[in-house]
């Protein structure tokens, strides 16, 4: 029976295939890392590219609103006190003005729409009453002696606004006509109607028998045609305290009393 001797090392049997394939792996291996490294050098050569500069955001402006301006409260802090500028005066003399005139209060002229003549009053004062009375006694004397030569010079003494006005226009239309009157007249009823603080009204009535005169020659120039009138006074008190007369409304004939 033959012995079999065992393979030694090196040789060509089932175990020496190994070795040329480890060979291969390490070789590959190699040119992997040679590989790797050659490319992160390149990649370590190139220029750093500059950062890209940040582009700025447009700056939103905003739209200003009309600002209104508050009313300022007054303020009941002191305030200080700035000392004046010094500016250099002048003397002043006085100026001498002329002394006003006093202020003459407008007379106050009632008219037809206030129907005065319809005032009546049971509770006339019996003194007043006849202090109006007296009043329109002067009236007829001085209007008969005005009425004959037109002559104006004493109607203020017996009448007041708007009536005196009235009747110097009166005198003056007649003057340029040539003709006065030659008042006749038979007075009868007369009642004093009412008294106010300054103004009464008196309602008379009375036969006229006047008639119409040359005021050169005082000759009648008319034929008389009497008939029984009436009339109201409006009675205004003056600042003296005696009455005259502000106003007449003639009727053509008498009125209920």
């Amino acid at each position: 029976m033959q012995t079999q001797t065992p393979p030694t090392v090196g040789s060509t049997g089932s175990g020496g295939a190994a070795g040329p394939r480890w060979a291969l792996a390490a070789l590959i291996v190699g040119l992997g890392v040679l590989v790797f490294l050659g490319v992160t050098r390149w990649f370590l050569a190139q220029p750093m590219p500059a950062p890209a500069a940040p582009t700025a955001a447009p700056t939103p402006v905003p739209t200003l609103a009309p600002v209104t301006a508050p009313t300022p409260r007054p303020t009941t802090a002191a305030v200080a006190a700035t000392a004046p500028a010094r500016v250099p005066t002048a003397t002043l003399q006085p100026v001498r003005t002329a002394t006003p005139a006093p202020a003459v209060a407008a007379t106050v002229v009632p008219t037809l729409a206030e129907e005065w003549w319809t005032r009546s009053s049971n509770q006339v004062d019996p003194q007043q009453e006849q202090l109006v009375l007296a009043a329109l006694d002067r009236y007829w004397a001085v209007l008969t002696v005005a009425w004959k030569d037109l002559d104006t010079s004493h109607l203020n003494e017996v009448l007041v606004e708007p009536d005196l006005s009235q009747q110097k226009r009166i005198f003056a239309e007649r003057r340029a006509q040539g003709r006065g009157i030659q008042v006749g007249a038979d007075r009868q009823y007369h009642q004093v109607r009412d008294i106010q603080m300054n103004e009464a009204v008196v309602y008379e009535e009375y036969l006229n028998r006047g008639i119409e005169i040359d005021l050169r020659t005082g000759a009648q120039v008319s034929e008389p045609t009497p008939k029984l009138l009436a009339a109201a006074y409006l009675f205004r008190r003056a600042a003296a305290g005696e009455w005259k007369v502000a106003e007449v409304a003639n009727y053509d004939a008498p009125q209920a009393h």
